[in-house]
């Protein structure tokens, strides 16, 4: 399965932070891992909202930054972040 390594890692930092797993956050860092380069907030925020209208910006926000906080994301610069 693909990505699998990246899954378990936001697994164990979710639970050693007590923190829930949810289908979103599952979702934002699936099509952030495909994207394989550097994308911004918004490059991110469109190609979740074209699959999933119903999340918002301030979920996927809230999750890259809980990313970066589980060593699966990078930010780079004001907007832009990088696997």
């Amino acid at each position: 399965m693909a990505h699998e390594v990246e899954r378990e890692a936001l697994s164990r930092y979710l639970e050693k932070h007590n923190l829930k797993r949810t289908k979103q956050r599952d979702l934002i860092l699936e099509i952030f891992l495909k994207a394989k380069r550097h994308v911004t907030s918004d490059e991110l925020y469109q190609a979740v909202r074209a699959e999933h209208p119903n999340i918002g910006y301030t979920t996927i926000y809230r999750t890259m930054k809980l990313l970066c906080d589980a060593g699966l994301a990078e930010r780079r610069r004001e907007g832009s972040w990088v696997f």
